[in-house]
């Protein structure tokens, strides 16, 4: 073989060789005993690969930055989640308070020749003719026992807006019912002519019931966990301005200054959620 020729081969044999070691160097070949091989697949950034006991995996940086990613969409997440569990429940026990409330109603007009016209005269006599007919653990006579039912001077709620609740410590009578919810009662008139509320054109309200699902339990917020209704000599209903339609939104937003809370009840039961 001529000297030229032999040169010629070496060449081609020093370049094949170069090309191998170049591709183990892109490909991030991983020798963990000297005898076994694990090739990581050409394509994939080197630097997301490490050897490690014969397998493949990730950096403490890498695994640091994952759980950072995490954690912050933990913290977005988590709170919404909770607070929409949270609202659900505050919706069941305000429909499971209602349902109860509205079949003492239905007791009480047939124990006064089907007419709540006359079936009380004060809001004692008024939460006493819900308590025959429901189960009250605690039955608190206006200004017996101020703030041990409802709120009254010595404790708080406030109004969707945020403003302070109207204090209840002057003549109300309230009581805490089976299902833990404290309920206010409100007299307005024994003929169901009391203002407030309208069918019709007509004043129609008889009197209201607060009822706090989860007694003095935060949020403590009338449209969150504080719900009005209305009785007229018709139902218990939820409460709308003079009742017409759709008014109720504005008087159930978050987002109102003005908006007190009062109506959310009737939101509430539309969308079967707290919403807002």
């Amino acid at each position: 073989m001529s000297s030229s020729k032999y040169l010629s081969s070496r060449n081609e044999q020093i370049m094949a060789t170069k090309v191998k070691i170049n591709n183990l160097i892109k490909s991030d070949d991983c020798h963990p005993n000297g005898n076994e091989q694990i090739t990581v697949p050409q394509g994939h950034d080197r630097q997301s690969y490490r050897c490690a006991s014969g397998t493949l995996g990730f950096t403490l940086a890498e695994i640091l930055v994952t759980l950072t990613i995490i954690g912050i969409v933990a913290c977005i997440t988590i709170p919404v989640v909770i607070q929409n569990a949270q609202n659900s429940q505050f919706v069941q026990a305000f429909k499971n308070s209602f349902y109860q409330l509205g079949q003492a109603y239905g007791m009480i007009k047939v124990n006064n020749s089907d007419s709540i016209m006359g079936a009380f005269a004060d809001t004692n006599s008024m939460m006493q003719a819900f308590c025959n007919e429901i189960t009250c653990v605690t039955q608190c006579p206006a200004n017996s026992a101020n703030g041990v039912c409802f709120f009254g001077n010595t404790t708080s709620y406030h109004l969707l807006n945020g403003a302070p609740g109207v204090d209840t410590s002057q003549n109300l009578a309230s009581a805490v019912i089976n299902n833990g919810a404290s309920i206010a009662f409100v007299f307005s008139s024994a003929n169901c002519t009391g203002a407030g509320y309208q069918i019709g054109g007509v004043n129609a309200q008889c009197g209201l019931l607060y009822i706090d699902v989860n007694g003095f339990h935060a949020p403590n917020v009338l449209g969150r966990d504080i719900f009005q209704l209305v009785l007229t000599q018709n139902s218990l209903t939820t409460n709308q301005p003079n009742n017409t339609g759709g008014g109720y939104l504005n008087g159930c937003d978050s987002s109102n200054a003005t908006s007190t809370g009062n109506y959310c009840s009737t939101r509430v039961m539309m969308d079967n959620a707290i919403n807002y």
